[in-house]
């Protein structure tokens, strides 16, 4: 819902809005989120069971179980239970894990707000502020900063206890050529010099997933309207590389 709220509100509007939100995660309980989560998952291995092909997920392991278990005020132990039964119910698919992160989770924070201002942290605070998490923490801005360092202190221990192949790249030095270096070792890939591309200001359309990215000249927007600074650089690079060979990006002619 929160992609809807900020990329499609005003063509939804408030009504439409108000009566998805009944539907949204982030409003079921617990047990509720546990269970259509891995009745989920595992619908989605029986279909890719079907297919030879590559995905790519992100965030989806590791982001959506501990906001969503840890909010809801469960322990440690229990998030961990949880995802080693995700671990187990995708081993039929021979998964791989990227783990990009910073050591110092603060450095992450200070990123995130100087990307998304200071309103950002506050906004998602209040989305989740009667979360049984937040009972003894600080409201506002500074509630949200303390959930983020335990976010990166319980995503850590689980990739570390992740029992498939994995890649933990710590990015705080920013040296993305050689992050990039390191991620086509780990897929087993021959490095694609794109650097060199120029990628005019437009939309870069891919016919198979009906996905699209937007070009500037120092930014790109994601498909879910996610901002990359910085794009003509090695992190364009790799970005492309997984969009447009992963994917099989079709460019048809110029950008739109």
């Amino acid at each position: 819902m929160l992609e809807l709220e900020w990329n499609y509100f005003e063509v939804l509007g408030d009504y439409t809005f108000n009566e998805l939100k009944q539907y949204d995660v982030w409003n079921f309980t617990m047990e509720r989120y546990m269970k259509v989560t891995l009745e989920k998952w595992e619908d989605f291995v029986h279909k890719q069971n079907q297919f030879n092909e590559i995905v790519i997920l992100d965030s989806s392991i590791f982001q959506f179980q501990i906001y969503s278990l840890i909010l809801a005020g469960a322990s440690f132990a229990q998030l961990k239970a949880f995802v080693e039964t995700l671990f187990e119910i995708i081993s039929p698919l021979n998964p791989s894990l990227v783990y990009l992160y910073r050591e110092n989770t603060d450095d992450t924070i200070e990123y995130l707000e100087k990307n998304r201002g200071l309103h950002f942290l506050e906004r998602i605070w209040d989305r989740d502020k009667n979360k049984p998490y937040y009972n003894d923490r600080p409201v506002g801005a500074e509630g949200y900063r303390m959930f983020l360092r335990d976010y990166g202190k319980y995503a850590k221990l689980l990739f570390d206890a992740a029992p498939i192949p994995k890649l933990c790249l710590e990015i705080t030095d920013g040296k993305w050529g050689e992050y990039v270096e390191l991620l086509l070792k780990f897929v087993n890939l021959s490095y694609v010099d794109l650097a060199e591309k120029e990628y005019p200001t437009g939309r870069y359309y891919n016919i198979e997933l009906n996905q699209y990215i937007e070009i500037f000249n120092d930014y790109c927007l994601t498909p879910n309207g996610g901002k990359n600074d910085g794009c003509q650089n090695q992190k364009l690079s790799l970005f492309f590389m997984i969009f447009r060979y992963a994917f099989d990006l079709r460019i048809m002619g110029r950008p739109s």
